[in-house]
């Protein structure tokens, strides 16, 4: 039987021994179980980290004192994100295929 395996980003509290370290091994060690980190930034593997990141961004040192502002905002950069980020990402996973097919063709 396949050992089981965890993927975990490079987060400190992953890393940490006096945070989330200790919980992490011990499950580990409980399952038998392999620990694999993701690259430092996989913004390739996950989009997301990247929407988010630029997010929080455009939101730091905001003045923002009401629910319905920050909701606003967040909506209003969210869709500018999606847009730019998407239109990145699936240009680059064009690229990809296209690079892809021209070897298979060689």
């Amino acid at each position: 039987m396949d050992r089981p395996f965890v993927i975990t980003d490079m987060n400190k509290i992953h890393r940490d021994p006096e945070n989330g370290e200790k919980t992490i091994a011990a499950t580990l060690a409980r399952f038998n179980a392999n620990r694999y980190f993701l690259p430092p930034i996989s913004y390739q593997l996950s989009p997301l980290d990247s929407i988010f990141m630029n997010l929080k961004h455009r939101l730091w040192k905001r003045d923002i004192h009401h629910i319905e502002e920050l909701k606003d905002l967040m909506i209003r950069n969210m869709n500018e994100i999606m847009r730019e980020t998407t239109d990145v990402y699936f240009r680059d996973v064009l690229t990809n295929l296209e690079k892809s097919k021209m070897n298979e063709n060689l």
